[in-house]
C-alpha cells in the first residue's frame, strides 16, 4: 500500500515528506514496519476493507488509524471501487 500511495504518477494524495514523515497521510503505514501490533490491525482494515462491503464500517476504522484524511481515505475507497467512490 505504501507503494501504490508513493507511486511517482499518484496525484491524489500529497505524500511528499516535506514537513517530516510523521506529517504524511500514510504516516501510520511506515509505523506499522516495526509494530506488530500497528500492522496487524492495518491488515485487518485493510482485508475488510476490499474484500467485505462493509464500506461504513471500514471508514470508521480507516477514520481511527489515520484521521480524518480525506485525501488518503478517498483514494482507499477509489481504488476499491472507482466507479462508486
Amino acid at each position: 500500500m505504501i507503494a501504490c500511495i508513493e507511486h511517482p504518477e499518484n496525484n491524489l494524495v500529497n505524500w511528499p515528506a516535506r514537513y517530516g514523515a510523521e506529517d504524511q497521510p500514510h504516516a501510520p503505514l511506515h509505523q506499522a514496519k516495526s509494530q506488530p501490533g500497528e500492522l496487524r490491525k492495518l491488515e485487518k482494515a485493510f482485508f475488510k476493507l476490499y474484500r467485505t462491503q462493509n464500506d461504513e464500517e471500514s471508514f470508521s476504522d480507516f477514520v481511527a488509524i489515520f484521521g480524518k484524511r480525506y485525501p488518503l481515505l478517498a483514494y482507499l475507497f477509489f481504488l476499491k471501487d472507482r466507479s462508486k467512490y
